[in-house]
């Protein structure tokens, strides 16, 4: 399920530590737009772990965000916490919503 990010959840929720435990309360796994943050990323110099989106579409909740917050930790030590969090408010704009514990693939789901 697919969940439109509010620009006042911004202001509400000031810095990035803030704002990624909004996240997890939320149940936000990782954004629809995945290769934006990933692009404006690797343009100011971050060096992080490609998203897991085209070949790993059939990944599990669970990886994708395990993916997603590796992304955020390195983003961090390379070009610092405001840095990351400029990229997360420019590029994303709208997430994926589930379960963070749900550790199923595709493959785990009949074909009907």
């Amino acid at each position: 399920m697919d969940k439109l990010v509010n620009p006042s959840e911004f202001e509400k929720y000031p810095t990035l530590d803030g704002w990624l435990k909004a996240c997890i309360e939320s149940k936000r796994m990782y954004p629809v737009q995945w290769h934006l943050f990933f692009n404006y990323l690797i343009g100011i110099g971050a060096l992080i772990p490609k998203p897991l989106i085209l070949a790993g579409s059939g990944a599990s909740n669970k990886s994708k965000r395990a993916r997603f917050c590796a992304q955020i930790e390195t983003a961090e030590s390379c070009v610092g916490g405001i840095a990351t969090y400029e990229a997360i408010k420019a590029t994303i704009k709208t997430w994926n919503v589930g379960d963070p514990n749900d550790d199923r693939t595709l493959h785990d789901f009949p074909l009907p």
